[in-house]
């Protein structure tokens, strides 16, 4: 049966899209070339990097979120090899591609990852990577998005003899230029002047000091993502380093702008050293026009330092924009490189543009035949403007050769530029330090609030209140309650006494409870580990048990101890974009009515735009309704329904049954604390009061002794004597009270029971 590509895409996007070209370390998203949404779960997707052999993926980024690396097993990263085609030499390719790391010799085969039923491609020579992305909820948005950052293209080390020596990645501009002239461009080996690479790449990898630390002097770091011309491509990474490239006797030669000494001296005397060898009348010298020039670079790149933060850094050459009276800007970009290495560059270029503005032309006898442009020499004339009135070595200037035309009676014509030391500075100022990146990442997970709290109140509220820290964006919060749900109680009790280091507990029961549920006894939470399958109830009834869960204490418990199964409740709540975002450091209150819950512990986890936060947990097994001693209490924050029932007892107080209409209970309904109190001036006086209550009839718990028994913490007049925390569900239920005793001299008036629930 052939399988359905209806929701695959060969995406035409690239065709006629040039394939980047990129040496050094960049931040690359790629062309989506094939996508595959044919399951809902996951996205399969394609993406071209670039021209290929590229050397490895330092951090990947989908849709914002960081992938591991080290882990590839949801990536496969092709690194831009020779296609492998199959044994009859058709493009069937044959066999799946293996994952990354691949073997030493590589792998551009048909990726693993290829949906059924699409023609497999091998993508020669293109670095591509292949991912399998599953569905993600906190993607910022519909649009697949992937960004890494790689070391690119691979180049060829040679010796000065012009014997490769080598292959791998590299940040020196002197090899990735030999690169673009061979492979790319296609120029033959021999027609490179080795010998000049070598030293080029020498002076390029000679470590400076910038700021007390050592680095390369210079590093390249630039790619191609459109149609440009071959020159100015050569241009980018030769403004990198200060390069020119010369053409001598057939052979291409690389030089790195530094400083250097003279080779030669040029003079219209003969002097110690030096012949007179500038042909007469030929002496010309003149301060060239720099008002026109630009004096202030802007240079754009992207500062490897600083996570590929896109930086402009402005360099003024202030006196001369005093003269002018006016600023004129210059843009270069420089692609990716450190800001010390771009300030170091900017001096060049506007030094050399402005400050070393003298220059010369003269013609020369045969004696300079051995000189190209690029060298340094000396001038002396009569004629120069430097020169007159100066004896010694005041006469003598320096000067750069910018141009040399040879003439048929062998005299060279020469076009110099004043020369100068400081124009090649290996020194830079302080580095700015970056906060963030320019690199689309999504944003971390919320932060855990400071702190936060749960209460209840007697008419049903649970409040949340939480500390909000600040820089936390706040969408969602999650409360989870793990609670005895009294109202659909499942318990049971111990058949034998449980010791705090016991692996098993012995119960009556089982039915109700399943492997994996987790159960309270007295104070402790412990959970269920067997014996039996997890989701399904135990086998026997001797179960096997972790202690000390969800932040309890190790307890004993005596024989018959009731043990309660607990729960899980969720409690969703959304908050407005921007509200914890403009409230930092405030306290806020969500108000649940979660029903009668004896919460014994408390997960809070926050979703944001990055993810969710790490869960903040409170324990609850030991605290009560107004303390231990109340009877028929038990441990938890004991959440209610929000009901008050009452029955009154108008008038002097007697004892009996019959001396009011009981409270009938309404369905599914569980009794909180059960109070009662009289007028301050309808006190009984000469005994106590005591009062029996009843449920259905029968006597629960003991007798509530006005106003010697338990008082609230309100201070109020009330007596407390009793909770029903252990009865459960009572809906449908009588509750009644019988007066056993009155005051002796005063028997007490106007009598109120009031029941919770």
């Amino acid at each position: 049966m052939p399988v359905s590509t209806a929701n695959t895409d060969i995406l035409t996007a690239s065709l006629g899209k040039p394939v980047v070209l990129a040496y050094g370390r960049h931040v690359v998203g790629g062309n989506i070339i094939l996508k595959d949404e044919t399951d809902a779960e996951r996205t399969i997707v394609f993406v071209a990097l670039g021209e290929g052999e590229w050397d490895g993926i330092e951090s990947l980024y989908v849709n914002g979120a960081p992938v591991d690396v080290g882990l590839p097993e949801n990536f496969h990263f092709h690194k831009g090899l020779h296609g492998q085609l199959t044994s009859n030499g058709t493009l069937d390719p044959e066999g799946e591609g293996s994952l990354w790391p691949f073997a030493e010799d590589g792998d551009q085969q048909v990726d693993g990852l290829t949906p059924p039923g699409v023609q497999g491609l091998t993508f020669s020579r293109t670095a591509y990577l292949a991912l399998s992305v599953p569905f993600d909820v906190f993607a910022p948005g519909p649009e697949l998005s992937v960004q890494g950052t790689f070391r690119t293209r691979k180049v060829r080390f040679f010796n000065a003899s012009g014997v490769e020596t080598g292959y791998g990645y590299s940040e020196n501009p002197a090899w990735q230029i030999a690169d673009l002239l061979t492979l790319v461009r296609g120029l033959a080996d021999w027609r490179l002047d080795w010998a000049s690479f070598v030293d080029a790449a020498a002076s390029c990898e000679e470590q400076i000091q910038i700021n007390g630390e050592l680095v390369d002097r210079f590093q390249s770091h630039v790619a191609f993502t459109e149609e440009v011309d071959f020159d100015k491509a050569l241009e980018a990474i030769l403004a990198t380093c200060r390069g020119r490239l010369l053409d001598y006797a057939g052979r291409i030669q690389l030089r790195i702008d530094q400083v250097r000494a003279p080779v030669f001296d040029f003079s219209d005397h003969t002097t110690a050293g030096a012949g007179d060898n500038i042909v007469e009348g030929s002496f010309s010298a003149w301060w060239k026009d720099t008002r026109a020039a630009a004096n202030r670079l802007e240079l754009l790149f992207r500062d490897i330092a600083n996570d590929f933060q896109v930086m402009t850094k402005l360099w003024n050459h202030e006196p001369q924009q005093a003269k002018t009276g006016r600023i004129i800007a210059a843009r270069v970009h420089l692609g990716n490189m450190p800001q010390q290495q771009a300030e170091r560059i900017g001096n060049y270029l506007l030094t050399r543009a402005v400050d070393n503005n003298l220059f010369c032309r003269l013609r020369s006898t045969p004696a300079s035949l051995a000189l190209m442009p690029g060298d340094v020499v000396r001038v002396a004339h009569d004629a120069a403007p430097w020169g007159q009135a100066s004896f010694g070595d005041a006469r003598w200037e320096s000067f750069e050769v910018v141009e040399v035309a040879d003439n048929p009676d062998e005299t060279r014509d020469f076009l110099l530029q004043l020369y100068r030391d400081t124009t090649y500075p290996d020194t830079a100022g302080p580095t700015q330090n970056l906060v963030g990146t320019t690199v689309r990442r999504r944003p971390g997970p919320p932060p855990t609030p400071s702190a936060w709290s749960l209460s209840v109140f007697p008419r049903g509220h649970l409040w949340l209140e939480f500390t909000i820290p600040r820089n936390a964006d706040y969408r969602s919060g999650d409360l989870l309650l793990l609670a005895d749900d009294e109202l659909r109680r499942v318990e049971t009790t111990l058949s034998a006494a449980l010791e705090e280091t016991a692996d098993t507990m012995e119960v009556a029961s089982s039915e109700g409870f399943q492997v994996g549920d987790f159960v309270n006894v007295g104070q402790e939470i412990l959970k269920i580990m067997g014996p039996g399958v997890e989701g399904f109830a135990p086998s026997e009834n001797t179960w096997q048990v972790a202690h000390t869960q969800k932040l309890s204490e190790a307890k004993s418990a005596a024989s018959e101890a009731a043990v309660y199964r607990l729960t899980e409740r969720h409690l969703h709540f959304v908050l407005p974009p921007g509200f914890t975002l403009d409230r930092p450091e405030k306290t806020h209150t969500m108000d649940f009515r979660p029903g009668r819950l004896r919460i014994m512990h408390a997960q809070l986890q926050f979703t944001g735009l990055g993810g969710v936060s790490e869960p903040t947990e409170l324990p609850f097994w030991a605290q009560y309704e107004i303390n231990a001693a109340l009877f028929g209490v038990l441990p938890g924050l004991r959440a209610s329904a929000g009901g008050l029932g009452t029955i009154q007892i108008p008038g002097p107080l007697a004892t009996g049954t019959d001396l009011a209409m009981p409270l009938m209970l309404p369905e599914d309904v569980s009794i909180g604390v059960v109070f009662a109190e009289m007028p301050a001036l309808k006190q009984p006086t000469g005994a106590d009061v005591k009062i029996q209550l009843k449920i259905d009839g029968e006597n629960y718990g003991q007798e509530g002794v006005y106003p010697q028994q338990i008082a609230p913490p309100s201070g109020k007049k009330q007596v407390v004597w009793l909770s029903g925390a252990q009865l459960g569900n009572v809906g449908g239920k009588a509750v009644s009270v019988e007066i056993t005793q009155v005051g002796a001299m005063s028997p007490g008036e106007d009598l109120t029971v009031f029941v919770t629930v």
